[in-house]
């Protein structure tokens, strides 16, 4: 989508000597988000021509939202002038998604005091989220759920446009009086669901240091 080359053309042979026309059809699953088409009708000058490309005045509009691969069929279906429609009258474009929503941790490693409770890591999110999406987290790590609460292990990411941006874990860290050693969370992303793909860090460990 991003590229938006390799775009059919029309073959031309022959003479062409006066006013010559032809038309085109269009259909497909692509809109006219997806795509430009300068006119159905195209022109084809005075001259001669042996096989010669010409331009349909069909250009692809990049965007960042996540869809399907999406096609664009045009139809030859009439010519005036010198013009007669022979060989391949019909075509079909397919502009390939090259889009993605990525998300990772923002940290491999954190820690804080236990009675802070501060910084903790977040989700970071890039693209754009056109549909219901989720990820999931494997919980380990030394501490128990006396020491800490993670809201859920499926974190909903909400319909947007994102860059980089940071999403909470709904992870707390709960202080206590008792004496103990350090204690780690291990956060794991181990699922995508939707528009989401994982990529950088997809392992935290949080260190919960005892005071």
């Amino acid at each position: 989508e991003d590229i938006g080359g390799n775009l059919p053309t029309l073959l031309v042979t022959g003479t062409v000597s006066s006013a010559t026309t032809v038309t085109l059809s269009e259909s497909g699953t692509a809109t006219g988000e997806d795509y430009t088409l300068a006119s159905t009708t195209i022109n084809i000058p005075v001259g001669v021509y042996n096989n010669t490309p010409l331009g349909l005045g069909l250009t692809i509009t990049a965007d960042a939202v996540i869809e399907p691969n999406q096609t664009i069929i045009l139809d030859l279906v009439g010519a005036t002038g010198d013009a007669s429609l022979a060989g391949i009258t019909s075509t079909t474009y397919t502009i390939l998604n090259d889009d993605s929503v990525t998300v990772g941790f923002s940290t491999a490693n954190s820690s804080d005091d236990e009675d802070i409770g501060g910084n903790l890591p977040t989700l970071l999110v890039t693209g754009t989220v056109s549909s219901a999406t989720t990820v999931t987290l494997s919980e380990s790590g030394t501490a128990t759920g006396e020491d800490y609460t993670l809201a859920s292990t499926t974190i909903n990411i909400p319909v947007g446009v994102y860059n980089n941006t940071p999403l909470g874990l709904g992870l707390t860290i709960t202080a206590d009086a008792v004496i103990e050693p350090n204690q780690t969370i291990i956060l794991d992303l181990v699922g995508a669901t939707g528009d989401a793909s994982l990529a950088g860090i997809t392992s935290t460990t949080y260190t919960i240091l005892n005071d």
